[in-house]
Parts: structure tokens; C-alpha cells; sequence
């Protein structure tokens, strides 16, 4: 699955950006900040609010059988 930069609107009013995978916008995004620099690709560093369902029941994800780019 692809993340995908998300423009956020509220009818026709654009609210700001999000990430998105297969077209539905992330839960618990508090905010994003979206960088681009001359000659660098750009880059998004976003912040997430944690619940306690996220923090008590981690997910395992093996890095070297994922298909992830670190």
C-alpha cells in the first residue's frame, strides 16, 4: 500500500493536507509539515495523537520482510 499526500477540504473550503492509503486519510493525525528544498525530495513529518488501544496492542513488523524503505 501507498501513502499518498491527502488535500483536505470541507465542502469546497481546503482545510490543509493529510496522508492517506487507499484513498482514506490516516487516523489521529494531529498535524503535518510538508518540506521541500531545491535538489532534495520532498519530505513529511507528521505527528499523531496515541491512544491507549494504539499503545496496548502494538503491532510487530519485521523490517527485513517488509517491504517498507526505511
Amino acid at each position: 500500500m501507498k501513502v499518498q499526500v491527502a488535500h483536505l477540504y470541507d465542502g469546497n473550503q481546503f482545510m490543509g493536507y493529510g496522508l492517506a492509503v487507499n484513498g482514506e486519510v490516516i487516523d489521529g493525525q494531529a498535524s503535518i509539515d510538508i518540506s521541500s528544498n531545491p535538489e532534495q525530495i520532498p519530505t513529511a513529518t507528521v505527528v499523531f495523537h496515541l491512544d491507549a488501544e494504539m499503545t496496548e496492542n502494538p503491532v510487530r513488523v519485521d523490517l527485513y520482510k517488509s517491504k517498507c524503505q526505511l
